[in-house]
């Protein structure tokens, strides 16, 4: 009898020191209150030093991923994350916003950016702190031809409306992004145009306007107008003395 207990207090230390010292998921089904900091990632440590934040997530890859779980028709399932700097050996220091569902990086801010490099004041104006200088950084440059840049812009048509997503906002005027793209065939047919895009059509637009200007010749000098009425008699001058 005592083998069998002495077994059976072996077997169930056994099974506990295992069943405590494995790693297993925690599943809290209600509300979790932290009233303090929490640290989240591989490189937390017992007794780190917070400061001020709140959340940290701590590790060599830090991402914060909303993985959304609809599957109704109609609703929104696109997933997004949130990602500080490339993976890969090499990559750009930058904080990125993710189209995890596209593969795709439509919003991006590099390491060392100026500040207020761009700022959405109180009224809805969108800033930037400085223009794209494009530079040596540029790949396969082509002069533009102005004249045909002039012709484009003959046959742009130009609308004012406003945004669907605020139809109460003011009017804004400009072409369609379509329209825009096969006018000139410039950036990409995906609904958007690129300031630096219309910007560089109005200023060669305007250098083509101002090549045909200058290589108009001189005209000849106009008929001499009529002679205008004589004005009024001065006043009388003054006396030689005698």
């Amino acid at each position: 009898m005592r083998s069998v207990l002495l077994a059976a207090a072996v077997s169930a230390g056994a099974t506990l020191l295992f069943s405590t010292s494995a790693v297993a998921d925690q599943v809290i089904a209600d509300d979790l209150i932290v009233q303090g900091s929490n640290c989240i990632g591989l490189d937390c440590v017992d007794g780190e030093s917070f400061g001020f934040d709140t959340v940290r997530l701590k590790e060599n890859n830090t991402r914060l991923k909303f993985d959304d779980t609809s599957t109704a028709a109609g609703f929104p399932a696109n997933d997004w994350m949130l990602q500080a700097n490339e993976s890969m050996s090499g990559g750009a220091n930058r904080f990125m916003l993710v189209d995890d569902t596209a593969q795709r990086v439509p919003f991006s801010v590099s390491a060392g950016a100026p500040q207020d490099a761009l700022v959405i004041t109180a009224s809805g104006e969108v800033r930037a702190g400085r223009f794209v200088s494009q530079g040596a950084a540029t790949l396969d440059q082509a002069p533009a031809d102005p004249d045909a840049v002039l012709g484009g812009l003959r046959t742009l048509d130009l609308s004012t409306a406003t945004f669907a997503a605020d139809p109460g906002a003011p009017r804004h005027l400009g072409p369609t992004a379509g329209d825009f793209h096969r006018a000139f065939g410039l950036g990409a047919d995906d609904g958007t145009i690129a300031p630096a895009d219309m910007a560089g059509v109005a200023l060669a637009a305007v250098k083509a306007l101002d090549a045909r200007v200058t290589a108009l010749p001189p005209g000849s000098a106009g008929a001499t107008g009529p002679q205008g009425a004589p004005g009024p008699a001065g006043p009388a001058g003054s006396r030689h003395p005698t």
